[in-house]
C-alpha cells in the first residue's frame, strides 16, 4: 500500500480551526467509497483556492460488506479522514449524529455515501447558508429511483412534512453551522430523526431548499428500499408523533357517537313495540356504547402514555467500537 498518497497538507497551520466537516454514514457502501473520497478531495483542492481546512468523517454503521476495511485503508492514506466504526447497525440518522458529535468543523455537511449527492453541488448550499439561513437542504430536480422507491420516498416525505410543518421535500444532503449541532446534541431519544430534531430548534423561515441534480448510483441500486422507507416513516410517526393515538381517539369518538344514535334508534323501536326479544335492547345498547367509550378512553390514555414513553426511553443512540481521528485542524 502506498502511504500518504492523499495526505497533502499544503502547509496547514494545525492551530487553525477546521472549517468544514463532511459527515458520511456508511452502510454496505464499500463499492462507492474510493470514488466518493476522490471527488471530495478534488472538490476541496479547488474550493476557496484550496485553503480550507476540512475533514471527512466516515461512520461505518455496522456494514456487512468490506466498508470497514476500505475506510481504514483510506484513513491510513489521508489525514483528512476521521474513521468511526459503530458496534452494530443503528440506522443512518443515528450514525450521522455520531459523526456530527465527533466532528470539529465550523460548518457541517451531511451527504450519502452512494454518490447520489455530488460534492460539486456543495457551493450552492453554502451560498444559501451564507445568505443568513441556518439550515440548507438539497432537493432533487428529478428523482432517479424506481416506481416503488419513489412511492416510499413520497410517503416518508409526506409524514416528515406533516410532523415538521414544512412543505418542501427533504433529503440527507444538508449544510448547517456548529451551533445547530450543539442544539440537537441535547436530544436523547434513542431513535434519531435529525430533520425532526432540527424542526424543534429552528423556525421554518431559517430553512432553505436548493435544487440539486440527482445522480443515480453506479449500479442503480439504493440501500433504501421501498419497505425500508415505509418503515422509516412509521418510525417517525411512533417516535416523534402522537398522530396514531389521536386517530384512535377520533375512531373512539365516532363509534361513541354512532352507538348513541343506535341506542336512540333501538329505544324508539322498543317503545313502538317493534322489538319483542327480551333483553335484546339492553344488550345492544351496552355493547355498542361501552365499546365506543372504551376505545375513546384508551385513546386518551394512549396520548399520555405515548408522551411519557417518548421522554422516558433511555436506550443508547449508538455505541462506538473504534475511532481514528483526523489530524487536521483543531476542534
Amino acid at each position: 500500500m502506498q502511504q500518504n498518497s492523499f495526505s497533502t497538507n499544503k502547509g496547514y497551520n494545525m492551530t487553525q480551526k477546521c472549517k468544514y466537516s463532511v459527515i458520511i454514514p456508511v452502510y454496505n457502501g464499500a463499492r462507492y467509497l474510493v470514488d466518493l473520497h476522490k471527488e471530495l478531495n478534488s472538490f476541496f483542492e479547488k474550493f476557496e483556492e484550496g485553503k480550507s481546512i476540512y475533514e471527512i468523517v466516515f461512520v461505518n454503521d455496522g456494514s456487512l460488506d468490506n466498508s470497514a476495511q476500505v475506510i481504514e485503508s483510506l484513513a491510513d492514506q489521508d489525514s483528512h479522514i476521521t474513521a468511526i466504526y459503530l458496534s452494530r447497525n443503528y440506522g443512518q440518522h443515528n450514525a450521522t449524529l455520531c459523526g456530527l458529535r465527533q466532528s470539529k468543523g465550523e460548518i457541517c455537511i451531511t451527504m450519502d455515501c452512494d454518490l447520489q449527492h455530488q460534492p460539486s453541488e456543495i457551493p450552492k448550499l453554502l451560498t444559501a447558508l451564507n445568505s443568513g439561513k441556518r439550515l440548507v437542504y438539497g432537493k432533487y430536480d428529478h428523482k432517479r429511483h424506481g416506481l416503488l422507491q419513489n412511492l416510499g420516498s413520497w410517503f416518508m416525505n409526506k409524514v416528515l412534512c406533516d410532523i415538521t410543518g414544512r412543505q418542501e421535500s427533504i433529503t440527507s444532503f444538508r449544510v448547517f453551522r456548529r451551533e445547530l449541532v450543539d442544539l440537537i446534541l441535547e436530544f436523547d431519544n434513542p431513535r434519531v430523526i435529525l430533520d425532526i430534531m432540527f424542526s424543534h430548534v429552528i423556525a421554518p423561515k431559517d430553512v432553505d431548499h436548493i435544487v440539486i441534480s440527482h445522480k443515480n448510483t453506479v449500479d442503480g441500486e439504493s440501500t433504501y428500499t421501498f419497505w425500508k422507507l415505509c418503515q422509516f416513516a412509521l418510525d417517525m410517526l411512533f417516535n416523534y408523533s402522537v398522530v396514531p393515538l389521536r386517530i384512535a381517539s377520533i375512531i373512539g369518538l365516532v363509534l361513541s357517537s354512532f352507538s348513541f344514535l343506535l341506542a336512540c334508534l333501538y329505544a324508539v323501536l322498543y317503545l313502538m313495540g317493534k322489538i319483542i326479544v327480551p333483553g335484546f335492547t339492553v344488550t345492544i345498547l351496552a355493547i355498542t356504547f361501552l365499546s365506543g367509550i372504551i376505545l375513546f378512553t384508551q385513546g386518551i390514555f394512549g396520548e399520555y402514555l405515548g408522551r411519557i414513553f417518548l421522554i422516558s426511553t433511555r436506550r443508547p443512540q449508538y455505541k462506538i467500537a473504534k475511532i481514528k481521528k483526523s489530524t487536521l485542524g483543531k476542534k
